[in-house]
């Protein structure tokens, strides 16, 4: 499965993809962080201090489940999102579907800098699916995010397929 999103910034619409097939990494890891968090949950519940709550007095801002403070997403490097589609898979999937044709996108990808909701791991930052994905999956009980930058593989479509492409998209949800 994959999720198309459309983001309109420099004076374009850009379009991305998450991609369910190379999603399972990422989302077994913020599984582990949830079933972490219910840990911790517990043991708080029972009187006891865990490592992330001792580091968020400390330190004061400190990801759920995570003893690594969060960095500020501004001026901070954007991690590569894990589970977005190429961009040459992406213009594939949009020409194929016709839903662009090849001479509407911008020959070259644009890569995008987005926030997007996230975890902290003791891996790196864990973006969290959109709820689209999300529910294609059957994935709950997400970990408490914070916002994170991301860098997508996205295609920049031409003004005026742009605006066909608007008009014309059907949700069949």
């Amino acid at each position: 499965m994959i999720v198309l999103h459309a983001v309109w910034t420099r004076e374009r619409l850009h379009l991305w993809a998450e991609d369910a097939g190379t999603a399972a990494p990422s989302l077994a890891i913020l599984e582990g962080v949830a079933a972490a968090q219910g840990a911790e949950l517990t043991a708080n519940a029972a009187g006891t201090t865990t490592t992330a709550a001792a580091d968020l007095a400390t330190e004061g801002s400190v990801a759920a489940g995570s003893s690594a403070p969060v960095a500020p997403s501004s001026g901070s490097p954007a991690t590569v999102h894990p589970f977005a589609l190429d961009a040459s898979r992406l213009r594939g999937m949009l020409v194929s579907a016709g839903l662009l044709a090849g001479d509407d996108l911008a020959a070259e990808a644009a890569p995008l800098r987005v926030s997007l909701p996230a975890t902290a791991t003791e891996r790196g930052v864990i973006p969290l699916p959109s709820d689209r994905l999300a529910n294609a999956l059957g994935v709950s009980d997400e970990p408490i995010a914070h916002l994170a930058m991301l860098e997508v593989p996205a295609l920049a479509v031409e003004s005026p397929a742009a605006m066909r492409f608007l008009l014309t998209s059907d949700d069949d949800e």
